[in-house]
Formats: structure tokens, sequence, C-alpha cells
């Protein structure tokens, strides 16, 4: 059976002129969507460039539904999304499910007539946030470290059970690869907190959907 997943990110709406031509390729996607079957939009981060506006709020809304008329839609916020600036996405009355999903986890996702999707979802992991929480900023590094190890097992253990119950698995995330390269040419190396080839290989035989760099 074949699917049709369509992945977005990045838009980075603002609320400068640049945004007419960011939603402009947003409604171009709709279209396409209308006319050709989807079975889940994935949207892995930076919805916004600086946070919520009344007009970007608005602005989401309308294509939000839109687009979960006709499949479910999967967010996970991105590093230029505030802590809570989506949650109200997945509050919208559509037909189809809007999931925003804000911490590592593991979620199935009822598609049209097809044999459900599970998603390993990674939001933005922010040195911010961890410090926020108590780690000393010189142990932050190591602390993620450990921590990815651990969520990376048990969401590939979790996606190695749904295919063995015939399941269709993958991943989206925003977060840096590391040895990634940005479109200027420039390696990034440290200042974020970044997942490897070792945490990407334990999630085993699915797509992976990676925003960022």
């Amino acid at each position: 059976m074949t699917y049709r997943f369509v992945c977005l990110g990045d838009l980075h709406l603002t609320s400068g002129p640049q945004n007419s031509d960011r939603l402009l390729a947003l409604d171009y996607v709709i279209g396409d969507a209308k006319l050709n079957p989807v079975d889940a939009w994935l949207w892995p981060g930076d919805l916004t460039d600086a946070g919520m506006t009344i007009d970007i709020r608005n602005a989401l809304v309308e294509r939000v539904v839109v687009m979960a008329s006709i499949a479910p839609v999967v967010i996970v916020p991105g590093n230029h999304d505030p802590a809570g600036d989506l949650n109200f996405l997945s509050r919208l009355h559509a037909e189809h499910a809007i999931y925003v999903i804000t911490s590592p986890r593991v979620v199935t996702v009822g598609l049209n007539g097809a044999r459900p999707l599970t998603l390993f979802c990674l939001p933005y992991p922010s040195k911010a946030r961890i410090v926020a929480a108590g780690t000393p900023p010189d142990q932050v590094g190591a602390v993620v470290e450990q921590a990815f190890d651990h969520i990376f097992m048990e969401a590939g253990a979790e996606l190695e059970d749904a295919r063995r119950h015939g399941l269709l698995t993958g991943m989206i995330g925003h977060v840096t690869i590391s040895g990634s390269v940005a479109s200027t040419g420039q390696p990034q190396v440290g200042g974020e907190l970044s997942i490897n080839a070792t945490h990407i290989a334990r999630l085993g035989d699915c797509f992976k959907v990676l925003n960022h760099i």
C-alpha cells in the first residue's frame, strides 16, 4: 500500500511583509492536497519566527482547519515557537485530529482508511528549559546525552513493537543533527543540543523527517 505524507517546516511566520509569500506557498501546498490524496500532515516546528501575534494566530487557524479537513495534522514545536504558543491548535474542531506534541513521545495517528501510523515526535530540545529545571549549565551536555540515549532506546522499542503488529512507523523532529551543515556551508559545531546517527539508527527501519538545519 502506498502512503502520501505532506511534510512542512520552518515556515517562520512573522508580522512582516514576507508573510504573504510564506502563506501563499502554504496555500499552494494545501491546494495540491485537496486534489491529491494525503494520509497525514507532518509539521516539525518553527511555524512562527518570534512568537504568536493575532494575525499569525488567525492565519494558522484558517489553514490548519482546512488541512485537518483533509487528513490528520501532527505538529511539534521548533526553537522559534515559544513554549505553549501552538497548543491552541490541538483544540480546534476539525474532521481529523490535530496533534501538538510538546514532549518527546510516541503517538499513534489514525489514517484515512489505512492502518495507523506510529510516530516518534521530538520537539526542539532547549538548553534554557533544562537549566531552568535545575540542571547546572556545565552539566547540560552530559545530562541531555544520557537522556537522548534513553529516549531513543524507548522510542525504538515502541516503534519495533508497532512494526511487529503490522503498523507503519516513522519519526518527526525539530533538532540539530551532529555534523549537519547550514545552507551557508557552516558546519554545526556546539552551541545547540544535538542528536547523532547512533540515536537515529535506534529507531530502526522507518522514515525520519527532521527539520532545523
